[in-house]
């Protein structure tokens, strides 16, 4: 089981939504922990490019992470709606 770290970025974004849609993030973000098997449940799709990072989809919003399999880490690295979020990665 993978443990999930946000950055400081990715969590004054989360906490920056309205509930619905936070919760909604929240319980998609808690559920990464199941890595891989969590990418076949949710609208997850590699970044062309970047080495382990991943972006999923939730609604308008999209939560960019990157998986460490050595430590066995998800960390995310920014939530954001989907016009701005793959600015400046």
């Amino acid at each position: 089981m993978f443990s999930i770290v946000l950055s400081r970025k990715a969590a004054k974004s989360l906490s920056a939504l309205e509930a619905k849609p936070r919760s909604k993030l929240t319980e998609a973000i808690e559920d990464l922990a199941d890595y891989p098997f969590s990418l076949k449940r949710h609208d997850i799709k590699k970044i062309q490019g970047k080495d382990h990072t991943f972006r999923m989809r939730t609604g308008n919003q999209r939560a960019i992470f990157f998986v460490d399999k050595g430590s066995e880490r998800i960390i995310s690295l920014k939530i954001d709606f989907r016009e701005a979020v793959y600015e400046r990665l």
